[in-house]
């Protein structure tokens, strides 16, 4: 999106009106994870771009949440 240029503090415009800041860089997920995206906001952004608070799974956009468990090798 933005070619070579250091991208973190641009902004990204959406529709013309919300405008964005990229404050971090991912590189591509690999293939055999199940989080794929373009795009990632904070999850206050998100309840306020999209009028959700995400307290009940009856929200429009509602995915759920993940939990991971880091184990130790030897267990």
């Amino acid at each position: 999106m933005f070619g070579d240029d250091n991208s973190i503090g641009k902004t990204i415009i959406r529709n013309g009106q919300d405008i964005y800041q990229v404050t971090g860089i991912f590189a591509d997920s690999p293939k055999n994870s199940h989080l794929k995206f373009d795009i990632l906001l904070s999850y206050i952004t998100f309840s306020e771009v999209f009028n959700d608070d995400g307290r009940t799974e009856t929200g429009p956009f509602w995915d759920g949440f993940y939990a991971y468990l880091l184990l130790k090798p030897d267990n």
